[in-house]
């Protein structure tokens, strides 16, 4: 997606976890299927609305309602979803049907890693595009001017096949109208080479059990 597009997308879902009352949110987040897709499937299970703040943050950075949304009719769930969506490519929702999904974890990471590469050629050639999609998460480690040192997780390949998550840090831009009051030693969510998000403790700690969660699904 286009930056500016991007900080539209972080800003409304910035607003809408902090309980804050961002006109058109909603409708703009409509714009994105999968994303439309996995949180409709959250909400349902979960015996919530689309919009609660709980389902946003389960599919963005994790929270008990993932435990919940494990196993079982999950994945007839979500491809059920998908089938009702308008704005997909004709024979995508057969196309994706054909994936194997043993595990289906409602998390953006999943649906990056298992969904997002369908049209790739799998996920091992698509690592670079595939991490800069992903909601990544770290601790920073100093914050200058536009740019923040991270210590972030990485998604990498194994040896001898499959995938595993790696420790790097990295700079990353930021923009203080959008984060502001950071510090070394918070933890931030980071997504497609930007600080998104500063996440409390136990949101940092969510972000990383659920993509190594994903990780073990792929």
């Amino acid at each position: 997606f286009p930056v500016s597009e991007l900080d539209v997308v972080t800003q409304s879902l910035l607003g809408i976890i902090q309980g804050e009352n961002v006109v058109g949110a909603r409708e703009l987040m409509e714009r994105f299927p999968h994303r439309n897709v996995f949180e409709l499937t959250l909400a349902e299970i979960a015996g919530l609305t689309p919009n609660d703040p709980k389902v946003l943050e389960a599919y963005w950075i994790g929270n008990d309602s993932l435990k919940r949304a494990r196993g079982g009719d999950v994945r007839e769930r979500l491809l059920n979803h998908y089938r009702r969506q308008k704005n997909l490519a004709p024979g995508y929702v057969e196309n994706l049907e054909k994936i194997p999904m043993q595990q289906v974890i409602l998390h953006h990471n999943f649906q990056v890693t298992k969904i997002g590469v369908m049209d790739t050629g799998g996920l091992d050639k698509s690592m670079a595009a595939v991490n800069n999609c992903m909601v990544r998460g770290g601790q920073v480690i100093e914050v200058g001017d536009g740019l923040v040192r991270v210590e972030l997780f990485r998604l990498s390949k194994k040896l001898f096949g499959g995938f595993k998550i790696e420790i790097e840090e990295e700079r990353v831009q930021l923009d203080v109208q959008l984060v502001a009051d950071l510090r070394a030693g918070n933890y931030v969510a980071v997504h497609w080479g930007a600080v998104a998000m500063k996440l409390s403790d136990e949101q940092g700690k969510q972000l990383e059990h659920w993509t190594r969660e994903v990780v073990k699904s792929l």
